[in-house]
């Protein structure tokens, strides 16, 4: 069995299927290292549009696991309508997951989407609930949102 520390350097090497094929089987097992690490491949991944489908399907069992950062990308993933339909009550819920797991950024972008109705219906109380309960250094291009909602 492929070791954690072989990803990592398939991976500094910029060989994403090697990365993927040491970290898959580990974070089958329930590893939680290799299931963040996966997570953070997926997100690079489906940023640059590869594969998104496969790697939506990937990240969806990643989530399942309880994960709250494959969560949250999980989420983004249903709001954007990469590798899966456009659903904003899939990304609401997948984002609430993550959310509620302590994910800061989760919290800070579904206080935005409240703010702004993006994808839900406008709630200042819920908003600032949200915003509050997120990590203050935890920022984004507000331009998205309003860009959205408009």
């Amino acid at each position: 069995m492929r070791a954690l520390s072989d990803g990592l350097a398939a991976k500094s090497r910029r060989d994403i299927g090697s990365a993927r094929a040491c970290w898959e089987p580990l974070a089958d097992e329930g590893d939680p290292r290799a299931q963040y690490y996966l997570v953070n491949l997926y997100q690079d991944e489906c940023d640059n549009r590869l594969e998104a489908g496969l790697m939506a399907e990937r990240l969806m069992s990643v989530a399942n696991g309880s994960n709250p950062q494959a969560q949250y990308y999980l989420g983004l993933l249903f709001q954007y309508g990469r590798g899966f339909e456009r659903d904003f009550d899939r990304a609401l819920d997948w984002l609430n997951r993550a959310a509620d797991g302590g994910d800061a950024q989760a919290r800070y972008r579904l206080g935005q989407m409240y703010r702004h109705g993006f994808g839900v219906l406008r709630n200042d109380t819920i908003a600032e609930e949200w915003l509050r309960r997120s990590d203050a250094s935890v920022s984004y291009d507000e331009t998205e949102y309003r860009e959205a909602a408009e």
